[in-house]
C-alpha cells in the first residue's frame, strides 16, 4: 500500500509559505501506507518544478529536504508520494523523484500491465530506464502529449489524455500530475478501487489525500463556492496569475 497527498493554494491572500507547511501536516497521516519514504515535488511561478525527499527529524517534526532551504522558494502546490517498498517497484525500493523536465508525479497503486506498456514504449524507440510504475505512466502521458499537442504548438487536453489511459492500463491507480505551469491534475481510473480524497478549506487550500483523515482539523469551505475545474475522472486547477 502506497499513498498521495497534494495541497494547492487558491487563495491569493494566504501566504505562499503555508503550501509546503500543509503538505507537512498532512503526510505523517498517511505513514502507515508506506515506508520507503516519501517524495515530494513543488511549483512556483519563474522557478518550476524541485524535488525532494520528507524526512522525520529527532524532534518528531518533519523536513523536506531540497525544497525548504531556500527561503524564496514559495511555491502554490505541493505533492507528495508516501511509497511502500513493494507497490510498483522493480528493484530498488528507496523514494527517488521521478526525473522530467515537464512533470512531476505521485502514484497510488500499481500498473498490472507494466511489461506491456513497457514494451510498447521501447517499440516507439522511447529509452525507459525505470524501476516504478509512477516513471512508467509519467513517460506515457509524456508521450501523449508530445504527439498530439506539443509538437503541433498545442496546450495539453489532459481530459482526453486520461481518458484513453483508462483504456491502456491494467491495474487499481490514482495519481496526482503536476505540469510545468503549475496546473494539477488529480485522476482515479476507471476501476476505482484506489481511494483519492478531495477537500476545498476554508483556509483557501485545495487538497487531495489518500485518505480523509489528511484533513484533519480543518474546516470544508461551502461547496456553493467552489470554482474549480471538474474533467470526467480526475480534477485540474490552475494557478491564480
Amino acid at each position: 500500500m502506497s499513498g498521495v497527498a497534494g495541497a494547492f493554494l487558491c487563495a491569493s491572500s494566504e501566504p505562499w509559505s503555508r503550501v509546503v507547511d500543509q503538505l507537512k501536516k498532512m503526510i505523517p497521516t498517511l505513514a502507515l501506507r508506506g515506508q520507503a519514504g516519501v517524495a515530494v515535488s513543488a511549483f512556483m511561478q519563474e522557478r518550476g518544478i524541485r524535488h525532494g525527499r520528507a524526512f522525520q527529524s529527532d524532534d518528531n517534526s518533519l523536513r523536506i529536504d531540497g525544497i525548504e532551504q531556500e527561503p524564496r522558494f514559495r511555491p502554490h502546490v505541493a505533492i507528495a508520494q508516501i511509497r511502500s517498498g513493494s507497490c510498483g517497484t522493480r528493484g530498488d525500493g528507496d523514494v527517488q523523484s521521478t526525473p522530467s523536465r515537464h512533470f512531476a508525479i505521485s502514484l497510488d497503486g500499481a500498473l498490472v500491465n507494466a511489461h506491456e506498456l513497457r514494451s510498447e514504449l521501447l517499440a516507439q524507440g522511447r529509452l525507459i530506464d525505470t524501476n516504478t510504475d509512477a516513471e512508467l505512466l509519467l513517460r506515457w502521458i509524456e508521450r501523449s502529449c508530445e504527439r498530439k499537442y506539443w509538437r503541433r504548438g498545442l496546450p495539453a487536453d489532459y481530459e482526453a489524455i486520461f481518458r484513453e489511459l483508462d483504456d491502456r492500463i491494467d491495474g487499481a491507480i490514482s495519481a496526482l500530475l503536476l505540469d510545468m505551469n503549475g496546473d494539477l491534475v488529480a485522476y482515479r481510473n476507471r476501476s476505482g478501487l484506489r481511494p483519492l480524497e478531495t477537500m476545498r478549506a476554508s483556509n483557501g487550500f485545495l487538497l487531495f489525500a489518500s485518505e480523509n483523515c489528511a484533513f484533519a482539523g480543518l474546516k470544508e469551505r461551502d461547496p456553493a463556492a467552489l470554482a474549480w475545474e471538474h474533467t470526467a475522472r480526475g480534477r485540474q486547477v490552475r494557478p491564480q496569475r
